[in-house]
């Protein structure tokens, strides 16, 4: 009995001991990683960074995608604006930036390449919106450019886009976004370098290139006419050309109208304003003879026109001028005060259809 309790009591000392071991080594290995996870971190902090681009990326919030596209969504939606540095770290190419997922010119990045910056390295990044401040052109080239200013408006890795506008008259004020088009610029300056992305100074044939970012926001109605708030926040451009009013450059009267309506899935071509009284884009539904003491256009026959012949969504035909018909003043029946939708020789503003142009010629409706 003696000889096998000094045998059990060895075998307990045994188990003990090699626990003991086995514990004091995982502690080991805990400080060895700690360590190496510390010598990481400082290596991180200290070593030499060297930018070389910088780029913005939008992320539609949920998405959880940033790219250079356009965004074209709803005042319902919520844009970032993601500023990317690219820069070589230990001769490694590594994307600074609060955006996971990025696409540069088209290409996805590496997750493993994206970091956040340093919090021991002192940065400065200003935001820019990049905006007309003239409201009428005509036939805009190299030889007549728009012109263009930079206004701050934000700074950090990361701002929410809004497209209120300084110059141009904000017709939205009570829209947390804002309604319309606009460019972005941002501006970041190290210890060793300064960089910015293309701004007011990157003209396009007298336009602005497509390499800055743009966001635009338009109503969430489900009617055709949202579309058409996408070129708010752009000048008045006689002679318009395609490139102009698809890259939300700026329109005139025809073009405008035309824009919202290609953007709801027509293919036909941009025309003047007499050009869309052809059969292929529009029908006549009303003819304009005169009007009532109290504003009410009459029809041919004389008598009032209602909001049975004619619908929300329509197009006003003036002596060469166009306008959208966007809301009854509610009464049922179209006359001068009620609101339309246009642009002429100024911004694209919501008028009364008599201050748009005076007393119409024709309603006409898109041809499905």
């Amino acid at each position: 009995m003696q000889n096998k309790s000094i045998v059990l009591y060895t075998n307990c000392i045994n188990t003990s001991e090699k626990t003991r071991m086995v514990t004091s080594k995982r502690n080991i290995n805990n400080i060895n990683d700690l360590i190496k996870t510390n010598h990481e971190v400082v290596q991180n902090e200290t070593a030499e960074i060297e930018p070389s681009e910088l780029y913005i990326v939008t992320e539609i919030e949920g998405s959880q995608q940033a790219d250079q596209k356009p965004k074209k969504v709803t005042i319902d939606d919520k844009v970032n604006l993601h500023a990317v540095l690219k820069a070589k770290e230990n001769n490694k190419s590594i994307y600074f930036s609060n955006a996971k997922n990025i696409k540069i010119n088209g290409k996805k990045i590496n997750p493993k390449q994206i970091k956040p910056w340093p919090k021991t390295k002192e940065i400065d990044i200003e935001w820019f919106k990049v905006e007309p401040i003239k409201e009428s052109y005509s036939y805009v080239n190299s030889g007549n450019r728009i012109k263009y200013e930079e206004t701050k408006f934000d700074q950090g890795w990361t701002t929410i886009a809004d497209v209120h506008p300084t110059y141009l008259m904000d017709q939205f004020p009570e829209e947390k976004t804002g309604v319309g088009v606009m460019r972005y610029k941002v501006k970041l300056a190290t210890d060793n370098k300064t960089l910015s992305t293309p701004g007011k100074n990157k003209n396009r044939k007298g336009g602005i290139s497509d390499k800055l970012v743009r966001v635009s926001f338009r109503p969430n109605t489900g009617s055709w006419v949202d579309y058409v708030f996408e070129l708010f926040n752009t000048p008045y451009i006689w002679g318009s050309r395609t490139k102009q009013i698809d890259g939300q450059v700026g329109s005139d009267c025809a073009d405008f109208a035309l824009y919202g309506w290609r953007r709801a899935g027509s293919k036909l071509p941009y025309t003047w304003s007499y050009g869309l009284k052809d059969k292929k884009y529009t029908k006549n539904v009303a003819t304009i003879d005169g009007m009532t003491d109290n504003g009410h256009f009459l029809n041919q026959k004389r008598k009032e026109i209602t909001y049975s012949q004619v619908n929300e969504g329509d197009v006003i035909l003036y002596p060469r001028h166009i306008a959208v018909l966007y809301k009854d003043n509610g009464n049922k029946i179209f006359d001068c005060d009620d609101l339309v939708l246009h642009t002429l020789f100024e911004e694209p503003k919501i008028d009364t259809v008599c201050e748009a142009y005076g007393i119409p010629e024709e309603v006409l409706r898109w041809k499905k």
